[in-house]
């Protein structure tokens, strides 16, 4: 007896598997960059721009998970404190209003500091240029305070009760 499967079969079965298999399906977006602390949507790789600071230690390159690449560059804060930043445009940040002309790690950049809107942890800084058009301003964001929507499985929480004080 010879029994053929009809060819829908074929391709909902594939359809089916796909689903099953695809990485993707579990909810998580590709290049969603989120606060470490709080799972605010900060930006998104697509969102990076690549300016060069002055004054840096070191200069890497971050490969995300959809492939898109980021300059990583390290400064030195007055206060010795060293931050590895990933520069952005218009992330979802809340920026201080106080500007800083001192100490900026752009060239004829002034500063002010950043937070998440939601848990208000400092999250970076925004940059505008000193007497020039605020369309060329830009975020440097510390990437240690972000982590990708893909990759937050990987964070464990401790309960309260376990925490230090």
């Amino acid at each position: 007896m010879d029994f053929k499967f009809p060819f829908y079969f074929f391709i909902l079965a594939d359809t089916f598997l796909t689903i099953l298999c695809d990485d993707k399906e579990d909810g998580k977006r590709e290049g969603v960059l989120l606060c470490k602390k709080c799972g605010h949507e900060v930006g998104q790789t697509s969102d990076i721009l690549n300016v060069l600071g002055t004054h840096v230690q070191r200069r890497a390159v971050k490969k995300f998970s959809d492939k898109s690449l980021a300059l990583l560059q390290y400064f030195t804060n007055p206060h010795h404190q060293q931050f590895g930043l990933i520069t952005m445009k218009n992330p979802s940040l809340y920026v201080h209003k106080q500007v800083i002309m001192d100490d900026s790690w752009f060239q004829n950049h002034a500063w002010s500091m950043c937070t998440c809107p939601h848990c208000t942890t400092h999250l970076g800084w925004w940059y505008q240029p000193v007497g020039e058009d605020l369309e060329a301003s830009f975020y440097g964001v510390v990437l240690d305070k972000i982590i990708e929507e893909s990759q937050a499985d990987a964070v464990v929480r401790l309960p309260p009760a376990f925490q230090q004080s």
